[in-house]
């Protein structure tokens, strides 16, 4: 494990780290604020969007297979393979456990189900209680949250010495539970890549079934980032030297899953982990994490704030896309501000465009979604189309833009928030735009990889 001073800290500070979390200075802009990001929103608004527009494709089937010529070898209710049971990661929670509604869940039996209804409560969600022995040695302590996968209770280890333990439980599902399993494999496949635990990805200590559920045990972390920066650095961000100490450790992990032919998928401040001591940062949550050969062509993986250009257009991706969402999270920690706040994809591409230029037409062309936010005129850009909705009509509007050149600098906004004018604390921020520059590459071929933003001047030169 790398020391938190191995990132260039500082001076020792007065909460006990190497290095200060808390920047100083006023607000950093008037952006939209990291701290008070609620990160279930975006991924409501996009779970109706997916939902609007699934509907849409299985009325058009219905439609097609409705007509006179299509009726012969149908049944009277219907082609049963169309509900395959494929697990649709944007529904909302209700809705997943709903959609089948007779299921099991997990391979138990129907008796078993129905004993089950005592322990979990109507979503398939394990009812916590507090002082429970899980697996004969896990002691539950507390309950943290819920989301859609799972339930995560705080525990500890009276196996070894009352260490305490973060325990995932994977909702009452056969589709859950297949994530679940997914989930574990892949974090065992990692940590068989990294026998000395150098790399800071969160630790799988170990798994169990309890009353029909898979249970994920880890490693307690104190906090997620946005957390951080919601404690330390509100409306102003953290200081250069926390996030160059957190951007080294979230680069090693990154390094770690790009060797392993993994994609996490849903990387930003809520899936980062840091440490009681606030030194060292992990990456976890690894639920949408995937090899990069199974990449499925969708407009909505990975949290919309967070989401690369090539997913919204539907190109093939790979692990490039963890290394755009890391970088749109780097300069959130720093400015305490999101970059791309977008309120849907369309929205997105607008953001970026003003931000990085113009997405090249070959680019474009090799997107299976681009039709829906570009318009090819003959030009040697394509006209993008911004919709939006006229704030007193309520009617749906389009504008055809070009993006000759960038209007919202990145360089500009992280030397807006760099408080004082000291030539060192200058010099710093300006590594550090060079390097979000990098990172946030519209074309995912000319994105740094990980090692290489390792060498790169934010993190090899200190002063």
């Amino acid at each position: 494990m790398l020391d938190a001073g191995d990132g260039g800290a500082g001076k020792a500070c007065s909460n006990g780290l190497a290095f200060a979390l808390e920047k100083g200075g006023g607000a950093s802009g008037q952006g939209v604020s990291a701290a008070n990001y609620d990160p279930n929103a975006d991924s409501k608004a996009d779970n109706a969007r997916h939902r609007a527009a699934a509907a849409a494709a299985a009325a058009a089937a219905v439609v097609a297979t409705t007509a006179p010529q299509a009726t012969h070898g149908s049944t009277a209710g219907g082609n049963d393979s169309d509900d395959d049971g494929g697990f649709d990661m944007f529904a909302d929670s209700d809705e997943i456990v709903r959609a089948r509604p007779g299921m099991a869940g997990t391979g138990v039996s129907a008796a078993a189900s129905l004993m089950a209804d005592s322990w979990d409560d109507s979503d398939g969600y394990y009812r916590t209680i507090v002082g429970e022995l899980l697996d004969g040695r896990y002691l539950v302590q507390a309950f943290l949250g819920q989301g859609v996968f799972s339930s995560v209770v705080r525990a500890t280890d009276t196996q070894q010495q009352n260490a305490p333990v973060a325990i995932k439980i994977i909702r009452q599902n056969e589709l859950m539970h297949r994530a679940g399993v997914k989930e574990q494999r892949v974090l065992e496949r990692l940590q068989a890549a990294d026998p000395a635990d150098q790399m800071h990805v969160v630790r799988l200590t170990g798994s169990f079934a309890h009353r029909g559920h898979l249970c994920l045990c880890f490693e307690l972390m104190s906090m997620n980032l946005r957390e951080v920066v919601r404690k330390y650095g509100r409306d102003a961000g953290l200081s250069l030297q926390a996030v160059r100490v957190y951007g080294t450790h979230l680069l090693l992990a990154l390094d770690l899953l790009r060797r392993c032919g993994v994609v996490h998928g849903d990387v930003k401040p809520d899936n980062c982990f840091v440490s009681e001591q606030r030194n060292v940062a992990r990456l976890g949550d690894l639920g949408s994490a995937a090899d990069v050969a199974e990449g499925e062509i969708t407009p909505y993986l990975v949290s919309r704030f967070y989401r690369a250009p090539e997913i919204i257009l539907g190109l093939p991706y790979d692990c490039t896309i963890d290394i755009w969402s890391l970088g749109a999270t780097l300069f959130e920690l720093y400015t305490g501000q999101i970059l791309f706040p977008g309120r849907d994809n369309n929205h997105m591409l607008q953001l970026m465009m003003e931000a990085r230029g113009h997405i090249p037409n070959r680019m474009l062309r090799r997107g299976q979604f681009w039709q829906q936010h570009f318009e090819d005129s003959g030009g040697s850009a394509m006209d993008f189309v911004a919709h939006a909705v006229d704030p007193l009509s309520g009617a749906a509007t389009e504008r055809r833009m070009v993006f000759a050149r960038p209007t919202l600098d990145i360089r500009a906004r992280v030397m807006q928030a760099t408080p004082g004018a000291a030539p060192d604390d200058m010099q710093q921020a300006l590594r550090f735009a060079g390097l979000l520059e990098r990172c946030l590459e519209l074309v995912p071929e000319k994105r740094i990889a990980p090692i290489d933003a390792l060498r790169h001047p934010f993190f090899v030169q200190k002063h």
